[in-house]
This record gives structure tokens, sequence and C-alpha cells, in this order.
């Protein structure tokens, strides 16, 4: 091999070296605001997620004096209904 072509062949590598550097620094600068993000958004979603606990607390609270008061309501008209059987 020629002087002059394992020179341009160094100049080439040295240049391709350089490249992947400032590629890498570039995708550790993505990777850190990237991070930033995701913290951000968990932060917010654990928020959400506090709203709908209460939420599902409250719908459950609900929920289980309805059905007390319908099982109330219904004893109340199958003691009715009993009474007029047994009138008859």
């Amino acid at each position: 091999m020629s002087l002059e072509f394992q020179a341009i062949i160094y100049t080439m590598l040295l240049l391709v070296l350089v490249l992947l550097i400032i590629l890498c620094v570039k995708i550790i600068c993505t990777l850190h605001k990237v991070d930033k993000v995701v913290d951000d958004v968990s932060s917010k979603l654990s928020r959400v997620d506090n709203l709908f606990d209460m939420i599902d607390t409250t719908t459950n609270a609900i929920s289980s004096l309805n059905d007390k008061i319908v099982t109330g309501v219904y004893g109340v008209i199958q003691k009715l209904f009993k009474k007029k059987k047994e009138d008859d």
C-alpha cells in the first residue's frame, strides 16, 4: 500500500471516530431529556392515580348505600304483599 492511501484511510477512520463520539454525546443528551419527561409524566400519573382511588372509594360507598336502600325497600314491599296474601 502506498503512503498516500494509508493517510486517506486513517483520515477517514479519524473522521468516523469523531462523528461517532459526537453522535454518542447527542444521544446521551437526548436520553437525559427523555428521562426528565418520563419522571414528570410518572409524577403526574401518581397524582391522577390518587384521584382515581378517591373516586373508586366514593363509588363503592355510594353503591353500598344504594344496596342497603334497595334491600330495605324490597323487604318492605315483600312484607306488604305477604300481608295481603295472608288476609285473602
